[in-house]
């Protein structure tokens, strides 16, 4: 029903600033309630800021490997760039990258191209990839193992599939072979 001497109640005029308090008031309330249920006393200005003496809050200190990071430092400080988590979660990335790794080559991309920094944007170079991809599975994934040149260039003697085929007819590339059909050569 309406009022019929024309005035309603501030509520009922100002619908928005009444919903906004409502909301800050609700806010406000569910603050000072903590996740178990009971109600912590309102900061006042002498508990709200720390004291001269009170030890300040440790900061809290990012996960990484010491000896790993220590032996990447070992090999170029830039590799680690002051940014020891980095480095880590770097050499993990390898550590996944190295599951589909059929090569010694594709290894060392792996390591290229996540160890960068801003003097080194396109990897260190293969001797100190190497170097930093032996520091990484020593320290993160030993269960993985480095592909040697050896074992990639050469195929197992009884593999059939990769093995030399000896009386298979020597074919003299640098000599032009004869053809009839001018497409096909």
């Amino acid at each position: 029903m309406h009022n019929t001497n024309g005035r309603r109640s501030w509520f009922a005029r100002h619908k928005v600033l009444t919903g906004l308090g409502v909301f800050a008031a609700l806010g406000i309330i569910g603050s000072a309630v903590t996740d178990d249920g009971e109600q912590t006393p309102a900061a006042t200005p002498s508990t709200a800021r720390p004291s001269a003496t009170a030890p300040a809050a440790p900061a809290a200190e990012p996960e990484y490997d010491r000896k790993y990071v220590a032996a990447l430092e070992a090999i170029d400080r830039d590799i680690v760039h002051g940014k020891p988590d980095k480095a880590q979660r770097r050499g993990e990335n390898v550590c996944t990258a190295l599951e589909s790794a059929t090569t010694r080559d594709a290894q060392i991309a792996a390591v290229e191209l996540r160890f960068t920094s801003p003097d080194h944007p396109t990897g260190f170079g293969t001797a100190k990839a190497e170097r930093i991809l032996a520091v990484t599975v020593e320290h993160l994934c030993p269960e993985r193992e480095l592909i040697t040149d050896d074992a990639s260039s050469t195929p197992p003697a009884d593999d059939p599939i990769n093995a030399p085929n000896v009386d298979a007819p020597r074919v003299d590339i640098d000599r032009p072979r004869s053809c009839s059909h001018k497409w096909w050569c």
